[in-house]
């Protein structure tokens, strides 16, 4: 079984997209706060989407991933993988032990996803339990490298979630998130590790 959990984005995620750039594309004049609030929320909500829809990370996040049985090789999800802290595992005595990195394992970040290799002649043999691994690493992109397509996609999608606030509109056609911004999430996405 695997399982991953991410901590809060080392940068915030109004960095990447402000209040101020979503009321310039709605063409919210900067004076009206009322909505500001209902803004930061929604591009939050932007941001949840598309990491869902892309299997990764938007913003440089800490990861910890999870997995019960030794293989080979394992993919990491997240997302470009920019710095890896740890990984450790539970021995057959079910005592928590630390790897050592180019010594045990290496870990391939060029690919996406990311791939944690053990290395020839180290045979982990695991206590049985559905966390027996758990690699800590940081993936995701920086903010200054966020490609300008998902950044317009994200746009898109908290002004789509503005403009359509309710769960079920009456007398107004069914409306869903917009095909090219849901088109640069697919353009964007990793498969699942």
């Amino acid at each position: 079984m695997k399982g991953y959990t991410v901590s809060t984005p080392a940068t915030n995620q109004l960095t990447l997209l402000s209040v101020a750039d979503m009321k310039a594309h709605l063409e919210i004049k900067a004076a009206q706060t009322r909505w500001d609030g209902m803004l930061e929320t929604l591009i939050k909500a932007a941001i949840g989407m598309a990491e869902a829809m892309m299997n990764r990370q938007v913003l440089t996040a800490g990861i910890t991933f999870t997995f019960d049985a030794y293989e080979r090789y394992v993919r990491l999800p997240g997302g470009k993988v920019s710095t890896f802290t740890s990984l450790k595992y539970y021995d057959t005595d079910n005592t928590q032990q630390t790897l050592t990195l180019d010594t045990d394992f290496v870990v391939d970040k060029i690919k996406l996803p990311a791939v944690l290799f053990f290395l020839d002649g180290k045979l982990v043999d695991p206590y049985k339990r559905p966390d027996a691994f758990e690699a800590k690493y940081d993936a995701g992109w920086d903010v200054d490298d966020v490609p300008t397509d998902v950044i317009q996609a994200l746009k898109m999608t908290a002004a789509h979630f503005f403009e359509n606030r309710e769960e079920v509109l009456v007398g107004r056609r069914v409306e869903q998130i917009p095909f090219a911004a849901e088109q640069i999430y697919k353009n964007h996405r990793i498969p699942n590790a």
